[in-house]
């Protein structure tokens, strides 16, 4: 019994993720990316990574509770603090690293979509935006437990809107 838990531990730490941010899950940082995908996973384990997005408690994660970590590195990145960030500011921590700094312009120029040279908030949340739309099925902008469960399982739920 006690293997398989650390097995299935084992698996959420390699598997679950959430873009732009860090969750502890027992003790264990796990890093986020773009998707979690746990498709054995119980009520309890996918509670452990929905609670904390649902600050207010009400069963449903809307855009601003899902975006918390994007806004918060907007505001880090917009060092002026204009509302936008440009390329120097997206940029700045790998300068030095000509590999990073290749590929973290590349980000930058396919976000900024109205190609002005700068991003707003709208550009830098977009791919955030666009996962969270993608998750809620039924389009009432709030992505509730099932919804969420669902795809956390890979079985998204079809669109209903």
């Amino acid at each position: 019994m006690k293997l398989r838990f650390v097995t299935i531990a084992a698996l959420f730490i390699l598997s679950f993720a959430i873009a732009g941010g860090l969750l502890l899950l027992n003790g264990f940082s796990v890093l986020a990316q773009d998707k979690i995908i746990a498709p054995g996973a119980s009520d309890s384990q996918i509670d452990v990574f929905f609670k904390p997005i649902d600050t207010n408690n009400d069963r449903a994660i809307s855009f601003e509770e899902f975006s918390v970590k994007q806004q918060s590195n907007f505001a880090k990145l917009d060092t002026d603090q204009n509302g936008q960030i440009t390329l120097a500011e997206y940029t700045v921590e790998v300068q030095s690293k000509p590999d990073n700094l290749a590929k973290e312009t590349s980000k930058f120029v396919s976000l900024d979509k109205d190609q002005d040279g700068n991003l707003t908030i709208a550009e830098f949340e977009a791919p955030r935006r666009q996962q969270f739309d993608d998750m809620d099925a039924n389009c009432d902008g709030q992505m509730s437990w099932p919804e969420f469960a669902a795809t956390v399982r890979n079985k998204p739920m079809p669109k209903s809107c």
